[in-house]
């Protein structure tokens, strides 16, 4: 595909800490250091793979948490 493509390459990668929280209650110490543990093996992994796209010539990763919108949200619930 880089090589068919005249415009640097975006490639967007789920976020370590986003895969290491998902479907945990983050309810107990033990859980928030566990998801911690998780998100530094996979933050390695993801490295590792943008070093790989890097070197293929993709010029931009970014890193995409889902959960960021609705935080950002100043007035979650209101329309318009």
């Amino acid at each position: 595909m880089l090589a068919t493509v005249d415009r640097p390459v975006f490639v967007q990668l789920p976020s370590p800490g986003y895969l290491a929280a998902a479907g945990s209650a983050l309810a107990a110490p033990a859980e928030v250091d566990a998801a911690r543990d998780r998100g530094l093996a996979l933050a390695a992994l993801l490295r590792a793979e943008i070093e790989a796209l890097a070197a293929e010539g993709v010029a931009y990763v970014a890193l995409g948490n889902p959960l960021y919108p609705p935080l950002l949200d100043p007035w979650p619930g209101a329309s318009g």
